[in-house]
């Protein structure tokens, strides 16, 4: 799925590809960023995959200013224990009352770049109920979602694409970094000392 651009505070754009297979217990992202901030122009090719239990991402390119700076390190990060803690928070949440909290609304259906999925919004806080953030679904993967100004929209839908399986690879030539990501998340919320 190709998504539109989205700019990017007016100093650059993203642009990105979502990539999956069975309807999002397998996907890849290919993100494309572009900026221009105080002279300094990036460009930023990057790939971040997620396959059941394993985290992957990479850089496929990046210069500064013209000057490659390309990582050929690819982090690579065992998901298990976040997605335990997710899921046993989704068993403690009742989801109708979470969703009579949210006020959840079914919207019908839109179609978007050919395809037709369920709309639905959720009020930002139950103070502020007019104040929602919009979505499109089909087969559990996001079509659409609005939040104010900001806005995701696919552009183009292609499914059953031959080739793509080579998206959820690691790349050759890359050396590959394992990262505990709950020991990261630790020592980022330590202010970085680890202790």
């Amino acid at each position: 799925m190709h998504y539109e651009p989205q700019k990017l505070m007016g100093m650059g754009t993203t642009t990105e590809t979502l990539y999956f297979d069975d309807y999002g217990r397998k996907e890849a992202v290919e993100r494309v960023t572009e900026s221009n901030v105080m002279g300094i122009k990036t460009y930023e090719h990057t790939m971040q995959v997620t396959d059941g239990h394993t985290g992957i991402s990479y850089e496929i390119k990046k210069t500064v200013n013209g000057k490659d700076e390309t990582s050929k390190v690819t982090t690579k990060s065992d998901l298990r224990e976040f997605q335990e803690m997710a899921q046993a928070m989704a068993k403690s949440l009742d989801v109708n009352e979470l969703k009579k909290n949210m006020d959840y609304r079914e919207e019908g259906t839109e179609t978007i770049a050919g395809v037709t999925g369920k709309k639905y919004s959720v009020a930002m806080s139950k103070e502020q109920s007019d104040a929602r953030v919009y979505g499109v679904m089909y087969k559990n993967i996001v079509l659409k979602s609005e939040m104010g100004s900001i806005s995701t929209k696919a552009a183009s839908i292609e499914e059953n694409v031959v080739g793509s399986a080579s998206k959820f690879a690691i790349p050759a030539r890359h050396t590959v970094q394992e990262v505990n990501v709950a020991e990261e998340m630790e020592k980022a919320a330590n202010g970085g000392s680890g202790e």
